[in-house]
């Protein structure tokens, strides 16, 4: 996290302006930020662009800069930035943006979706994610690789968080993080809930572990 003070942003600002037009495109802010002690890739500044882009002429004045640069300068701009950066290597920008889409039309206002939302979304989905690698390997088909798959996916994702923070190329962590909660949740759920008596029986009778769970507890 970068620490700057008003005095400095002119001064960045002017050192991203190539064409001194007052106006940053933007590769010029990715320069501007970089002179903050910020690093920015295109998608940042696309995505910061569009927050911060209050009259909507696609470049960003010295007031919108000064406002935008003292929040990805910010912890939360940093924060926010890195899960942005986790989720659109997994794939789940979408789910992220649509999500705040239909929370936007029952009245909460949260889109387009800011770095605030991209940090809850993260907090919500990571638990989601730990849940599938824990329960869905424990199905019958996974069992036996049960530990390779969840090491697999735990490293992926500590992988994932690293490469986005010192913006790496993250394809791989992210195909690995994308995988594991889609399938970790699909059987996690099969594990969980199903009673064993379909035509597959594919949890050998060995489902309804909610139901055994709290049963053990009512004990």
């Amino acid at each position: 996290m970068a620490t700057c003070t008003g005095l400095e942003f002119p001064q960045a600002f002017s050192a991203g302006d190539a064409n001194a037009d007052g106006k940053l495109s933007k590769k010029e802010l990715r320069v501007s930020m970089d002179a903050l002690g910020v690093r920015m890739n295109k998608n940042d500044a696309l995505f910061s662009s569009s927050i911060f882009d209050v009259n909507s002429d696609n470049r960003i004045d010295l007031g919108e800069f000064e406002e935008l640069a003292a929040f990805e300068a910010s912890g939360a701009g940093s924060i926010g930035r890195l899960c942005r950066r986790i989720l659109e290597a997994a794939g789940a920008t979408g789910l992220v943006e649509g999500a705040a889409y239909y929370l936007d039309r029952i009245g909460l206002a949260v889109s387009p979706a800011g770095y605030g939302f991209y940090t809850c979304a993260t907090l919500v989905l990571l638990p989601l994610y730990l849940l599938g690698v824990f329960f869905g390997w424990k199905h019958e088909w996974f069992i036996k690789l049960r530990a390779y798959l969840s090491a697999a996916c735990v490293g992926g994702l500590l992988a994932l968080i690293l490469f986005a923070q010192f913006d790496l190329p993250n394809d791989i962590p992210g195909y690995v993080v994308m995988f594991g909660f889609v399938l970790g949740n699909l059987f996690a759920l099969e594990y969980l809930f199903d009673d064993g008596t379909g035509k597959k029986k594919r949890t050998k009778g060995k489902g309804r572990q909610v139901a055994k769970m709290m049963a053990g507890k009512r004990k």
